[in-house]
């Protein structure tokens, strides 16, 4: 969720000339034109199921339309979540994102410095922040030793994904190289915070450069060689976004982070109203539409639409 806080002119809203929606037709790709309603859906081989799946809500946060759709109506607002997940597989367990910084519960200042924190004084109002929803909270709430967390996905380095990254250092880090140089160098006008990523990660870069497609996506990566989680390009909202395909007791799980902040992006489908990149934007959730349309059973989370997540299993409770 891109400079989901706004921070004045420190953190949020970059403005673009943007278009309210279109249709999914052709695109120019490097291979030629995709046209999506035409795209194969390569079939997810037989695999490994993790053990469950559950949402850790780390808040909710007061969104203005206009920020979830392109055109939308900026004095409406709606509230959305602000998630991670936590996966177990065989008695391990893997983070995808890590949430919001704890101290932002308590004193912004810790995280944000103290001129951005108030700056941002008015903007944090529009967060809905508990002690004990921070991830490491809900982690330890539910018994897991943090050490036993042993992988993080980062679906993109927005400081909303990535604020408790220090508390998992313990763990490997999954990312593209475009994330980890957003995150080390985009700059908090930029939505991202370089304290998040310090030189004692442990990074496996995630790179799709001549890997087999895998359902609409041109690329994806066997993350365990078990065919238990799969990582696809979704790049567009920010440029190296990853998607997570969990293959749970219940069935295939794609958790898409921000490539689209709602369901209704994908189904309409219309552009948010921050992005990277347009082309790229486009280009995701139109083969997200079209996964959609070809394969149903395929659950697709985004990351911030309030009725997904109502429909989620959250701590304790898992799928």
């Amino acid at each position: 969720m891109k400079q989901h806080l706004r921070f004045g002119a420190i953190v949020f809203l970059l403005l673009f000339p943007l278009l309210t929606g279109a249709q999914c037709g052709a695109a120019a790709g490097t291979a030629g034109p995709v046209r999506y309603g035409d795209l194969a859906v390569v079939p997810v081989p037989d695999g490994a199921q993790v053990t469950r799946l559950t949402s850790l809500l780390a808040g909710w946060a007061r969104m203005d339309e206009a920020h979830l759709y392109a055109g939308g109506d900026s004095r409406k607002t709606a509230t959305v979540p602000l998630p991670a997940y936590l996966i177990e597989r065989q008695g391990k367990y893997l983070l995808v994102d890590t949430g919001l910084a704890p101290a932002l519960t308590t004193d912004p200042a810790l995280y944000l410095g103290k001129c951005a924190a108030y700056l941002a004084r008015d903007e944090l109002k529009r967060l809905n922040l508990r002690p004990g929803w921070d991830v490491p909270a809900r982690v330890a709430a539910m018994g897991i030793d943090p050490a036993k967390v042993t992988d993080v996905v980062i679906t993109h380095a927005h400081f909303d994904h990535t604020g408790a990254n220090r508390a998992f250092l313990s763990a490997t880090f999954h990312l593209t190289d475009a994330e980890l140089h957003a995150g080390r160098h985009g700059g908090m006008l930029g939505g991202y915070m370089s304290d998040d990523f310090p030189a004692a990660m442990k990074i496996q870069k995630v790179d799709f450069a001549g890997t087999k497609p895998l359902l609409t996506f041109p690329g994806s990566v066997d993350l365990y060689g078990d065919g238990s989680i799969y990582l696809v390009p979704l790049p567009g909202h920010s440029p190296g976004q990853v998607g997570v395909l969990a293959r749970t007791p219940h069935g295939l799980v794609l958790l898409v982070g921000d490539a689209a902040y709602t369901l209704r992006n994908i189904e309409q489908p219309v552009l948010m109203g921050v992005y990277d990149d347009r082309d790229a934007t486009w280009d995701t959730l139109c083969r997200l539409r079209r996964l959609v349309q070809a394969n149903p059973d395929v659950l697709i989370w985004p990351s911030h639409d309030p009725q997904v997540f109502r429909e989620q299993p959250t701590a304790p409770d898992s799928l």
